[in-house]
């Protein structure tokens, strides 16, 4: 079984450390909110910017793109469950719809690898 605490770690590297976009929606990195193996909270829109300039339905698959450096991605289709609008922001909680291609197993891998490093990495404080 994972320690949790190694999993809330590795998810708080991918929301602060990684870029997630919308390729439909254009060049807009997404603030993520929450992130596992079965799928990703996030913001999909930015201050200023109308929910009527990209329609979202519930139900409605969105592509998705985890950037691990600035030209390494992973694509990962996404299901939108919920849309949650407050102040002109929608905050989505969506499901990642394919679960069996090589995609997903290799954005699980990443997942299993912050994991392991955070178990077993250490942090110099001069550093910081």
């Amino acid at each position: 079984m994972q320690n949790a605490g190694a999993r809330g770690a590795s998810r708080s590297w991918i929301r602060s450390r990684s870029s997630w976009w919308v390729p439909k929606k254009g060049i807009h990195r997404l603030p993520i909110h929450d992130v596992s193996a079965e799928g990703i909270g996030f913001d999909l829109d930015t201050e200023g910017e109308s929910p009527l300039d990209f329609p979202v339905k519930i139900g409605e698959t969105l592509e998705l793109r985890i950037y691990l450096n600035q030209s390494l991605f992973l694509t990962l289709d996404a299901k939108v469950m919920r849309s949650i609008e407050k102040n002109l922001i929608r905050r989505i909680g969506a499901e990642f719809s394919s679960r069996s291609g090589k995609n997903f197993k290799a954005f699980q891998s990443f997942l299993r690898m912050l994991e392991d490093i955070h178990d077993a990495a250490q942090i110099d404080p001069s550093k910081i």
